[in-house]
C-alpha cells in the first residue's frame, strides 16, 4: 500500500525537477506573464493524467508481456526531450518577443504528454492497480501539478 504523504512529496519533488513541461511553463511565464501563461497550465495537468492514464491501463499490460517494449518507451522518451532541448533552444537563440508567445496549449500538452516524467509516475510513483483504483491518486496528482505549475509561471 502506498503511503499517502510518500506519494505527493515523491510527486511534488518530480515535478519539481526541471524539464521540457517546466521550462515552457517558465519561458511563457517570464515573455508574457502570468496572466497569459496561466491557461498552459490545464494543458499541463490534462496531458499528464492522460499519459498517465494510457500508461496504467494500456501500456503497461504490453510492457509486463513485452520487456523490450519498455526499452523502446525510454529511448523514445530520449529523443522527444533531445527534440524540445533543440527547439526551445533555436527559439532562445531567435528571441521570444513579449508580445505574443510561441507556447501554445497544443504544445504544451503534447510536450507534457510525452514527458518522460510520466513514465516515472506510472511505473515507479503510483501505486499498482487498475485505472478506477487510480482515480484518487490522479486526483492528488492533478492538485500536485497544479501547484507546482502555477509557481513555474510565477503565481505561487
Amino acid at each position: 500500500m502506498v503511503e499517502p504523504f510518500g506519494f505527493v512529496l515523491a510527486v511534488l519533488m518530480l515535478l519539481g525537477t526541471p524539464g521540457p513541461t517546466n521550462t515552457l511553463l517558465a519561458a511563457s511565464g517570464a515573455v508574457v506573464w502570468m496572466g497569459r501563461s496561466l491557461r498552459l497550465i490545464a494543458a499541463e495537468v490534462g496531458g499528464y493524467l492522460l499519459a498517465i492514464s494510457l500508461l496504467i491501463s494500456v501500456v503497461g499490460p504490453v510492457v509486463a508481456d513485452h520487456a523490450w517494449f519498455g526499452t523502446a518507451l525510454r529511448l523514445a522518451a530520449g529523443a522527444w526531450l533531445a527534440y524540445c532541448a533543440l527547439r526551445l533552444w533555436r527559439e532562445a537563440a531567435s528571441g521570444f518577443t513579449l508580445t505574443e508567445t510561441r507556447i501554445s496549449m497544443g504544445r504544451m500538452f503534447l510536450t507534457t504528454t510525452l514527458n518522460p516524467k510520466a513514465l516515472i509516475f506510472a511505473f515507479v510513483i503510483f501505486p499498482p492497480g487498475t485505472l478506477p483504483q487510480m482515480l484518487p491518486w490522479l486526483g492528488v496528482f492533478a492538485v500536485c501539478a497544479v501547484a507546482v505549475a502555477g509557481s513555474a509561471v510565477g503565481v505561487v
